[in-house]
């Protein structure tokens, strides 16, 4: 028979183990792994980016200006609209295959990613921001983030 004190011990440190882990997770630094343009739509190609939906958008707008400022995704005041769609990484670049996204820019048959949309950051003609995210959509109201019903 096994002690209570000893299993108690060992909840205890379950428990901190998975704390631990979900902390470290939480905590990465997002990484650009690469940025392709075409004229007004951005790719933006990610790894370890938040898995909430407000996490998503709290770092676009914690990060926007640093990432223009660097060339990195160019908001100029001439870009009257604009679509920047953040992908996850995942396992890395692949092969084409059906189900893939394919950056014509790498000059490689190792071009592709798989379509795991995570963030749509963009913008109408009137300067309205809207973030889409899984099933949901979001928009930007002065500094409130207003989610969109029945989108």
């Amino acid at each position: 028979m096994v002690k209570p004190i000893l299993c108690r011990h060992v909840l205890i440190i379950l428990t901190a183990i998975v704390v631990l882990y979900s902390l470290f997770i939480s905590l990465r630094p997002v990484e650009v792994v690469a940025v392709y343009h075409d004229n007004n739509y951005i790719d933006v190609i990610v790894k370890h980016f938040p898995s909430e939906d407000m996490g998503k958008i709290t770092w676009w707008l914690d990060h926007k200006k640093t990432l223009s400022s660097k060339g990195v995704i160019p908001l100029s005041p001439s870009l009257h609209h604009y679509s920047i769609t953040f992908w996850d990484y995942g396992e890395g670049f692949k092969p084409k295959d059906d189900d893939a996204l394919c950056f014509a820019e790498i000059k490689s048959s190792v071009n592709c990613i798989d379509k795991k949309a995570l963030l749509i950051v963009s913008n109408d003609k009137a300067g309205n921001v809207y973030f889409t995210v899984d099933n949901a959509r979001y928009r930007l109201d002065n500094s409130n983030i207003i989610k969109i019903e029945d989108w």
